[in-house]
């Protein structure tokens, strides 16, 4: 008999869900960027993550960003059912080394991202941070909190490297809204956001096709202020529709910000 035990066989369900639970835990990756991860791990080969990719994509399980997120991989709400529901079906030992290991190669890819905050000058009794995410000339995601909690600011100061790539993966998979917004046309982001009121969004264009989106959402006596990065106006038209018909998205991101 030979030495040893015989490799044990992996289903192709279970290599997706290894994968889903890959991109899960990284946040946001690429292709590219998954690969090294995978590799490390001995989880499979190249050729047969490239497939298994392509059938998630295929069955709606993951989506792939455009834009300020092109190639980017994120899981739908549909892929994010099958993992949780499924992902047991996995060995512990897998599921914990995947784990294990994501939260140092998630740091090494957000330094590659510029992510940074700093506390701004605010009103008497206010409290104010400035957070975003560049990778190119513009920043992907702008979030400004002005907040009577100071112990936001703090919590939203220290996770914010953290829940960045969550952020942008509930940002750009909002659900697409039916009815149009008339957002107000600026010639810079600032200015963007500064005119951004609740219920009246803002529009920054920029010199090539890009553009970007501005709002302002309030929960309690919070306002967050919000731009985000799109390939075109009409994207970012949508997006603001989206993020106005977005019901409790305030308290939502206020809560990733505080209790990670």
């Amino acid at each position: 008999m030979p030495e040893g035990f015989a490799k044990r066989h992996i289903s192709d369900a279970e290599n997706r869900l290894r994968l889903l639970l890959c991109i899960d835990a990284l946040g946001l990756c690429t292709r590219e960027e998954l690969w090294p991860f995978v590799a490390k791990l001995e989880l499979m080969e190249y050729m047969p993550m490239c497939l298994y990719l392509d059938e998630l994509l295929r069955d709606g399980s993951l989506m792939e960003g455009q834009y300020a997120v092109q190639g980017v991989l994120f899981l739908t709400g549909g892929g994010r059912e099958a993992l949780e529901l499924f992902q047991r079906r996995m060995p512990r030992s897998d599921r914990d080394r995947i784990l294990l290991a994501a939260p140092q190669y998630a740091a090494q890819l957000s330094e590659k991202r510029q992510i940074r905050t700093a506390y701004e000058l605010a009103d008497r009794g206010r409290y104010r941070l400035s957070c975003s995410v560049t990778e190119g000339e513009h920043p992907t995601l702008f979030l400004r909190i002005d907040t009577d909690s100071k112990r936001l600011c703090e919590a939203a100061s220290r996770h914010f490297r953290q829940c960045a790539a969550r952020l942008i993966t509930r940002l750009y998979t909002l659900p697409p809204a039916a009815e149009a917004v008339q957002p107000r046309r600026t010639d810079n982001l600032e200015e963007a956001l500064k005119t951004a009121r609740p219920g009246e969004p803002s529009l920054c264009l920029f010199g090539g096709q890009e553009a970007a989106g501005a709002v302002c959402l309030h929960t309690g006596k919070t306002k967050l202020f919000l731009s985000l990065l799109l390939g075109r106006e009409q994207d970012a038209r949508q997006w603001l529709a989206s993020v106005e018909h977005a019901e409790g998205l305030a308290a939502e991101l206020t809560a990733l910000l505080r209790d990670l």
